[in-house]
């Protein structure tokens, strides 16, 4: 099939966020842990495999509401210890399984109560990821729960080619906020990507709707896109989409049938690129 235009996931596709939003998520259950519910943090509890499992679900890909999911299903246990509180990779799977889409709020609440509330969660994380300075500069006040330099200044770009260099037209739908989303554009040095063509939370279009897959492709005039993941709601949102390609990117969705282990690789042997790198 010929394909006619390229849609491009962010986190872990186009940028490297292995060192900061699974640090973002580890660092906030612990702050909350103690500081919040004052109880005793003897383990870093969230793990690389717990990242990857929450992951591959269609519906646990904001990586701030994973810290408040998570925060909260341990804090029902009643447990003064994170490590004894917290679910195992295991026990988080049987718990994953049991949601099939619908509230999460409403979810939690009945399951495990809440504890924690998402708002505090969303701000937290907000702080730790962007530091004091971009934090300022993003929603106009000054941290108040944490301060740093901001975890997202330790990502890196996946991909060492200008947009210009695409074989084919192409857009963006990501999780992340418009702000950053422009951190992730700066890293790339994709800053005069246009606007238009990229689909932000802002939106109030959350994975795994295709609702921003659809604006996308009509913008650009596409019927046959490939689209290019790293996350199980990647994957459901070009299926619900109904037409084009999925392309699974590094080792989440292991049982993808198309996938490649970086951005770089997948555009390289599918003849993707053209002009000269960075």
């Amino acid at each position: 099939m010929k394909h006619d235009a390229m849609i491009f996931d962010v986190d872990n596709v186009l940028i490297d966020t292995s060192k900061s939003f699974p640090v973002v998520i580890r660092t906030a259950i612990q702050w909350l842990w103690v500081r919040h519910l004052k109880l005793e943090k003897d383990s870093t509890a969230f793990t690389t495999e717990h990242f990857r499992l929450m992951k591959s679900y269609p519906y646990f890909n904001d990586d701030f509401d994973i810290v408040w999911i998570l925060i909260n299903i341990a804090a029902s246990s009643q447990r003064k210890s994170l490590s004894e509180s917290f679910p195992g990779v295991t026990d988080l799977q049987g718990i994953l399984d049991n949601f099939k889409g619908g509230d999460i709020e409403q979810w939690i609440r009945h399951n495990y109560g809440i504890k924690v509330p998402r708002k505090l969660v969303r701000k937290l994380c907000s702080e730790i990821y962007y530091g004091e300075e971009i934090f300022l500069k993003a929603t106009g006040k000054f941290p108040s729960l944490v301060k740093c330099r901001g975890l997202w200044r330790f990502e890196r770009p996946y991909l060492d080619l200008s947009w210009h260099n695409l074989a084919l037209p192409s857009g963006i739908y990501t999780g992340r906020y418009k702000y950053e989303l422009e951190l992730a554009l700066k890293i790339l040095s994709w800053e005069d990507f246009p606007s238009e063509l990229a689909i932000t939370a802002e939106e109030g279009i959350k994975k795994p709707s295709p609702k921003g897959l659809e604006i996308i492709c009509k913008r650009l005039k596409s019927k046959k896109p490939l689209y290019f993941g790293d996350a199980g709601s990647d994957r459901e949102s070009m299926e619900k989409l109904g037409y084009g390609t999925f392309i699974a990117i590094g080792d989440v969705l292991k049982d993808a049938p198309i996938s490649f282990p970086d951005i770089q690789t997948a555009l390289e042997s599918l003849s993707l690129t053209e002009g000269p790198s960075m």
